[in-house]
C-alpha cells in the first residue's frame, strides 16, 4: 500500500485542520452566523444610514427593512441550527466516524514537525482558538478495557487520539476487532453519535510503502482515511 508523499505544513493546514477538525471549523462558522442572524432579528428598528453613510447599495434598503428579508433570514437560522445539531452530535459524517489519518515516516520528526505546531496553531491562532485535548498512546495500549473506559476529550472542542504504531495495531486483532475499537473509540453506534476523538495513527518508516493486508484500512469508510508519508525536505 503506497501512501502520498507530503509536507508537514500541508498535512497540518489540508489534513489535520480542514479534514481531521472540518466539523469544528464549520460549528464555529454557523454559530458565529446565528449569532449575527439573533442581532439583525432582535432589532426592530429600520435600518438606516449611519451619520449619513450608506453601508449599502441605496436600493437595498428597502429589501433589508422588509418583512420578506426577516422571514427569510428566520429562515436560514433554522438551517443552520439544525445543521449545528447534526455537526455537535454526528461531527461531519453522518456516521458518526471523523476522518484517520496514518502518518508515515519519523516519529519525532512528525511529533516536531506536525503535532507540536498544529496544535500550538489551533490552540492559539486567533483565526482558530480550539480547545482541543491531544493524547498519544502506543498501539498495545488500545485494547477494548482501554475503549470502554476512555472518557470524552478533555477540550470543549474534541480531542486527538494519537496511536503509534499502527502495524502493530493491525498485528494485535482481526479486521473485526480492529473495526470495532477505532468505532468506539471515535463514534457511539447507538445513534452514531461522534464522541469527540479523532484519531492520528503514527509509524516509524522510511519508506512510502506499508504493508497493512487484511486490516480496518482497505475497509475503511471511503474518502474518510489518509495515508500519507511525512517528509520535511524542501
Amino acid at each position: 500500500m503506497e501512501a502520498i508523499i507530503t509536507t508537514p505544513e500541508v498535512i497540518i493546514h489540508s489534513y489535520i485542520i480542514r479534514e481531521c477538525l472540518a466539523d469544528i471549523e464549520e460549528i464555529k462558522s454557523l454559530e458565529s452566523s446565528i449569532a449575527h442572524d439573533d442581532d439583525f432579528l432582535e432589532n426592530d428598528e429600520p435600518i438606516v444610514k449611519k451619520d449619513g453613510v450608506s453601508c449599502y447599495p441605496e436600493e437595498w434598503y428597502d429589501v433589508i427593512n422588509s418583512q420578506e428579508f426577516k422571514d427569510l433570514m428566520k429562515a436560514n437560522r433554522s438551517y443552520n441550527e439544525e445543521r449545528l445539531r447534526e455537526l455537535k452530535t454526528r461531527g461531519s459524517h453522518s456516521d458518526g466516524l471523523q476522518p484517520i489519518l496514518v502518518l508515515l515516516g519519523n516519529i519525532s520528526m512528525i511529533q516536531q514537525e506536525v503535532l507540536k505546531p498544529s496544535i500550538e496553531l489551533i490552540r492559539n491562532d486567533q483565526h482558530y482558538k480550539y480547545d482541543i485535548e491531544l493524547r498519544e498512546i502506543d498501539a498495545t495500549q488500545v485494547t477494548k478495557d482501554f475503549v470502554r473506559s476512555l472518557p470524552k476529550p478533555g477540550g470543549k472542542d474534541g480531542g486527538i487520539l494519537v496511536i503509534k504504531s499502527i502495524t502493530k495495531f493491525v498485528e494485535m486483532y482481526d479486521v473485526t476487532d480492529q473495526k470495532g475499537l477505532i468505532c468506539d473509540i471515535i463514534a457511539n453506534p447507538i445513534g452514531a453519535m461522534s464522541s469527540g476523538w479523532r484519531i492520528i495513527f503514527l509509524e516509524e518508516t522510511d519508506s512510502e510503502n506499508i504493508a497493512l493486508n487484511n486490516s480496518f484500512v482497505d475497509y475503511w469508510t471511503k474518502g474518510n482515511l489518509y495515508l500519507l508519508f511525512v517528509s520535511n525536505d524542501k
